[in-house]
Parts: structure tokens; sequence; C-alpha cells
């Protein structure tokens, strides 16, 4: 997954690169134009393919922590049936030695979606064509402050996504409409 997010960002720098320089002068004007629509178009699919490998990564990752579940049940099980009752001693030390892992696993995933929702593709607070306020970069929605207005007419100041997914997380609802 971390290698998929490096190439499509790569294509994406690259794409980037390119419609810059074409953009600053007027014979490079329409190729900057038709890059950009390309970048768009990359963008979208790349979307789509990244979901679908975190889909499956997502799939494997609880398939194999249902398989480790599955196994310590079955192996706990067959010594408490033996009668070692020391099995569950060692069961709780276990899941305490563990509890530092599992936090930052719980604490790396928050973020990962904190952030992740503050460049989502579905740009709710982007206002405008893509050379606009609130411009749109390949189907990213992070904004630069000012922003201009969201769609419901509120000033949008600083990375809206991730301000609105803190008040959300936080209060609930719309930052720009509480």
């Amino acid at each position: 997954l971390v290698v998929a997010y490096a190439v499509v960002s790569t294509i994406l720098a690259v794409f980037a690169t390119f419609i810059a320089a074409a953009s600053a002068t007027v014979v490079g004007a329409p190729a900057a134009a038709s890059a950009e629509a390309t970048a768009t178009s990359f963008a979208a699919s790349a979307l789509s393919f990244l979901k679908g490998i975190e889909a499956m990564a997502e799939a494997i990752a609880t398939g194999g922590a249902a398989a480790i579940a599955g196994a310590a049940s079955f192996d706990v099980g067959t010594q408490l049936g033996t009668g070692d009752t020391e099995v569950l001693k060692d069961l709780v030390q276990a899941t305490v030695d563990g509890l530092d892992n599992v936090a930052a696993g719980f604490l790396s995933k928050w973020e990962r979606d904190f952030v992740g929702y503050g460049i989502h593709s579905g740009a709710r607070h982007a206002v405008g064509s893509p050379t606009g306020p609130g411009y749109l970069i390949y189907g990213g929605g992070t904004q630069v402050a000012p922003a201009g207005s969201d769609g419901d007419g509120d000033t949008v100041w600083g990375t809206s996504g991730v301000v609105d997914n803190l008040w959300a997380r936080l209060f609930g609802g719309d930052a720009w409409n509480h």
C-alpha cells in the first residue's frame, strides 16, 4: 500500500511539475490544460485503485487477526481441557504485555483516518472551478487559507477537511455550521 501511494504521488508530482512549467508560457498553456485534465482523470482512477488495495490489505489483516485469535482460543481451550489452569495467568500476562502495541496501532489508525479525511477527494468545501477559490489539486480537498466560501456560503480557512474532521469528532456536525 505504501509503495502504491509512493508511485501515485510521484506520478502526480511529475504531472504538477509539467503543468507548472507549461503554464508559464503562452505556447504551453494548451498543453498544461490537457495535462491537467489527464492528471485529474489519473487521480480519480488512482483513488479507486488505492481504495481497492486498502480494502484488500484490511481484509488480509482482519483475516490474520481472526486466525491468531482462533489459534489462541484453541490453545487455551486445549490446555484448560488438560487441567492446566496456569494458561489463564499466561493469557492475562500476554494481554497486558501487548497493550502498548494495541494502543500504538489504534493511535496510528486514528491518525491515518483523521489526516486522510482532510485530504479526501470529495472536497466538500471546495468552491467553484479547479482554478477558483478552494481549488482542487488533482482531486484533493486541501485548500490554502483563506480558501473562499464553501458550498454553504461560509468562509473556509486553512485545510477545511482537517478542521471539519476535528470539529465533528469533538463536537459533532459541521465546523462551519455550528
